[in-house]
């Protein structure tokens, strides 16, 4: 039987680590664009499509046929090495002269209050609340307005794991939250109570996604993005996050937007600082 040879072109310093420390494991997630490996120690490895980037705990594959996620599955066996991972002696990736790819610094940029309030309500127009959630249950769709009008205890308990997907649209909304909290630099004090108590009573792969922003480890798509926001604003800079799964994209820029617009027009200093991550 031939084996079917992939390249990586990076992978994270996390990834770097377990692949040195991890011998075997099983895919336990496989999406369009995405597959996820939990070792024997319970840590994960995220195979990515490049269209996703490089992140925490990626490796991020060179441009390969579409095709090539879907012959992957749940329970597949994985051996793991630091120059080569293995998926059931049918396929292998070459990690071999694979780039590392650190985490950005945090960047603090001091940016003109009326002048980021308007940018962002121009892209805040092309990226609705309601067209992110028009196709949602009637109470689905009750209680994300209630949260967006009143962040609360209790509003975000009735969205977490709210909603179909592997990030389920009331996450996805929590998501812009902490985001738009982490831009502004303001800790995101009503996420605090949920971290360990209320995260596992949604999906495995939200989960991580919220954990991942809570903590400050974005991905290098959300880096960019935040980035061109506060060093070149121009329309369209948010096209890469728009295109994530489904609605999903859609609802983080939504949230993200609202909730950063409300705290610009509540405040009446002339500057704010923003943060990349």
């Amino acid at each position: 039987m031939s084996v079917r040879k992939l390249q990586a072109n990076s992978l994270d310093l996390i990834s770097s680590h377990l692949l040195q420390t991890q011998k075997v494991g099983t895919i336990i997630r496989a999406y369009q664009q995405m597959v996820t490996i939990q070792t024997l120690d319970g840590h994960h490895l995220h195979i990515v499509n490049p269209t996703l980037g490089n992140g925490p705990r990626r490796i991020v594959l060179n441009p390969y046929p579409e095709a090539v996620f879907h012959t992957f599955y749940p329970g597949m066996r994985v051996e793991l090495s630091p120059t080569m991972i293995m998926i059931e002696a049918r396929n292998s990736i070459d990690l071999h002269d694979t780039e590392v790819w650190t985490m950005p610094v945090v960047e603090k940029i001091k940016l003109i209050r009326k002048e980021l309030l308007f940018f962002l309500e121009q892209l805040f127009q092309n990226t609705q609340l309601d067209q992110a959630i028009v196709s949602e249950h009637t109470l689905t769709q009750q209680k994300l307005h209630q949260f967006f009008r009143q962040p609360s205890l209790n509003s975000i308990t009735n969205i977490i794991g709210l909603g179909s997907g592997s990030t389920p649209l009331g996450d996805d909304a929590l998501c812009g939250y902490i985001l738009s909290k982490r831009f502004l630099g303001k800790s995101p004090t009503l996420i605090h109570p949920f971290v360990n108590q209320h995260f596992s009573q949604t999906t495995a792969v939200s989960q991580e996604m919220l954990l991942d922003v809570y903590h400050g480890s974005y991905s290098q798509v959300f880096i960019d993005w935040l980035r061109h926001l506060i060093h070149q604003p121009k329309l369209g800079i948010d096209q890469s996050i728009r295109g994530l799964g489904g609605h999903s994209g859609a609802m983080i820029l939504s949230s993200f937007y609202h909730f950063t617009l409300t705290s610009l027009k509540e405040e009446t200093y002339e500057h704010v600082f923003a943060y990349s991550r």
